[in-house]
């Protein structure tokens, strides 16, 4: 059971990834990102760390069309729109936290957390703002792309609510799989 939750869960991260893709005016059929999905899946497992699945991810996007650019980025804003659905579920989950949670630094490292995580998604959204200046180095323009495709993708509403919404939707997924193997052990 865990296993067929888990494998249908890269339905809703490969609609998502597909859905992020769209919004940076790329195209990908969603079979194909659910069969490259799956293949950063594998390399992920099969490599020492979870890079190498979107490393893979990334080169056959970019195989099957996409600029290096947009591949890149939409593997990154992926990475990265699954880490706000983290974060905006952290957030919403504080009153009961609170409950649990006894310890008063720990309550405040909640807090803080969410607080970076507005702060940092704020600079990446504001991040294109930069001026002309700073953009003579490669990484301040790769930096300036990448927020231009978060631009893109989190200030539209619909591709904002639909990757978010997919996002809650394989995380819940994924606790759902630990809760299933939990109990069967």
């Amino acid at each position: 059971v865990a296993t067929m939750v888990m494998f249908s869960l890269s339905f809703a991260h490969a609609a998502r990834w597909a859905t992020i893709i769209r919004a940076n005016g790329g195209h990908m059929g969603f079979m194909t990102s659910l069969k490259l999905v799956c293949v950063g899946y594998f390399f992920s497992q099969a490599l020492p760390s979870s890079v190498g699945g979107d490393a893979m991810r990334i080169w056959q996007a970019h195989r099957s069309g996409l600029s290096l650019g947009t591949a890149l980025n939409t593997v990154v804003l992926d990475r990265l729109i699954a880490l706000a659905a983290l974060l905006i579920m952290t957030a919403m989950a504080l009153p009961w936290l609170k409950d649990l949670v006894i310890d008063s630094a720990v309550r405040w490292s909640f807090v803080l957390v969410l607080m970076a995580g507005v702060v940092g998604f704020t600079a990446l959204l504001i991040l294109s703002q930069l001026p002309e200046s700073f953009l003579r180095w490669k990484v301040v323009r790769a930096a300036v792309r990448l927020s231009e495709a978060a631009q893109k993708t989190l200030l539209n509403g619909g591709s904002s609510f639909v990757t978010l919404a997919l996002s809650v939707v394989v995380h819940i997924g994924v606790s759902l799989v630990v809760f299933i193997l939990a109990e069967a052990l």
